[in-house]
């Protein structure tokens, strides 16, 4: 059972079904909205895989401060160097973390502002935020995501904790699928 994976599948399916309303639209401007469309289903699908490349990287630092720790070579070691080792081991899982959370926050943001259903006062700063940008606003149908969008509803995405969990779970049940493949 792979509950967040297929979380995180579900919502790629969404963003891949999303179309644009052709309703008083020309030709051409249907074709380079749907252009427009494409591009950012792909940034979507990339940041997407970034979270899960983080995630990857965050389970395997995870694992090798735990290795290190349940290594018989610690104790052959002096205080001062398994002290240095360990803020070694602790710091690189502590910038992966930190680079899983951003990644997180990104495409998060992005598959909301992009694809979801916003409040009327929401999308329209998004519209005019597009606009300063010179961005195309997409007459694209919006997405009711869950709440947390690649996220079970119960967590808290703010929380540094849970969101470890969340990536242990994660990692846990794609080593799962890539077994269940072989």
């Amino acid at each position: 059972m792979t509950p967040n994976l297929d979380l995180i599948e579900k919502v790629l399916s969404l963003i891949e079904k999303t179309q644009i309303d052709p309703s008083g639209l020309s030709a051409d401007e249907l074709n380079k909205q749907q252009r427009e469309l494409s591009h950012r289903k792909k940034d979507a699908q990339e940041l997407i895989d970034d979270v899960l490349t983080h995630t990857r990287n965050y389970s395997e630092r995870v694992l090798q401060m735990v290795n290190f720790t349940d290594s018989p070579n610690r104790y052959r070691m002096e205080d001062w160097e398994y002290k240095e080792k360990m803020t070694e081991f602790d710091q690189r899982r502590r910038a992966s973390h930190n680079a899983l959370i951003d990644s997180i926050a990104i495409a998060v943001r992005y598959v909301r502002s992009n694809f979801g259903k916003l409040s009327d006062e929401e999308l329209e700063g998004f519209e005019n935020d597009l606009r300063r940008r010179k961005k195309s606003v997409l007459a694209s149908e919006r997405v009711a995501f869950p709440n947390n969008i690649i996220f079970p509803e119960s967590m808290n995405i703010n929380d540094r904790y849970q969101i470890a969990d969340w990536a242990e779970k994660l990692a846990q049940e794609s080593k799962l699928r890539d077994l269940a493949k072989e």
